[in-house]
C-alpha cells in the first residue's frame, strides 16, 4: 500500500493557469541556458516539470501536490493517470529531471 501524499483540491478551470505557469518556467529555463546560467536554467526545467505535473493532476482530478518533496508529485500523477497513454514515458523524464536537481 502507498502513503497518501499531501495534496490541495483546485477547480478544474485553473489547469490551464497552472500550465501556463509551466509554460513561463520553461522559457526562462531556456533563456537561462542561452545565458549560460546553468544552476538557474536546471531549476527553472525542474519546476516547469512540476508545474506541468500540477496542470494535468488538477485538469484529471481536481488536485495538486502540496508537498514540498518534488517527488510526491509524480505520486500524484502515477495515482490520477492511471490509464493514460505515455503516462510512464512522461513520469521517467520529470523523474530524471527532479533528480538530477539533487
Amino acid at each position: 500500500m502507498t502513503r497518501q501524499t499531501r495534496r490541495s483540491p483546485v477547480e478544474r478551470t485553473r489547469a490551464s493557469a497552472y500550465a501556463d505557469v509551466a509554460d513561463e518556467f520553461y522559457r526562462a529555463a531556456a533563456l537561462a541556458l542561452e545565458g549560460r546560467l546553468w544552476t538557474a536554467s536546471g531549476l527553472l526545467y525542474v519546476h516547469a516539470g512540476i508545474a506541468y505535473a500540477d496542470a494535468v493532476t488538477i485538469a484529471l482530478a481536481g488536485l495538486r501536490s502540496a508537498s514540498e518533496n518534488h517527488m510526491d508529485a509524480i505520486t500524484l500523477v502515477k495515482e490520477v493517470a492511471r490509464d493514460r497513454k505515455g503516462r510512464d514515458a512522461a513520469l521517467n523524464h520529470l523523474q530524471a529531471l527532479i533528480e538530477s536537481k539533487a
